[in-house]
């Protein structure tokens, strides 16, 4: 479902986190999610990772079936053209948090070693009731 007013589907989230790219090489699995309290930068209410909710995000992702996108700037939320990053194509919930493996393209190889982008942000569903994230839904 689309909120008319600010282009995003109602019920995500999204953190924007910070990607080291101190290496040679782009890392090939990310920390998508801490375990814990992760609190917003754009002043949405905090909401809580726990191990089951990892393992929820982890299933749905297994249920789904198809890889998922990372895109430039949230480009696939806003309705226009969003040339993929890179592709999703597992998910592992580990002691300390999410952990993407990213199958990047030569496109995002080149930007981020040249470090025109340098943070990521997770869209996730979210329960309603709990602020639990239950999906992941693309990364940006």
């Amino acid at each position: 479902m689309r909120d008319q007013d600010h282009g995003t589907r109602k019920g995500m989230m999204d953190k924007e986190v910070r990607l080291t790219l101190e290496m040679a090489e782009l890392p090939e699995w990310l920390r998508l999610l801490p375990l814990g309290r992760v609190e917003l930068v754009d002043g949405r209410p905090p909401f809580e990772v726990d191990s089951a909710s990892l393992e929820e995000i982890v299933g749905a992702f297994g249920e789904r079936g198809t890889d998922l996108v990372v895109d430039y700037e949230h480009q696939s939320l806003k309705g226009v053209q969003a040339p993929a990053a890179g592709w999703i194509k597992g998910l592992e919930a580990r002691p300390d948090g999410l952990w993407a493996r990213v199958e990047w393209t030569s496109q995002a190889q080149e930007y981020l070693s040249r470090r025109e982008y340098r943070y990521f942000s997770p869209v996730l569903r979210l329960d309603p009731e709990s602020r639990r994230p239950r999906e992941l839904l693309n990364v940006a």
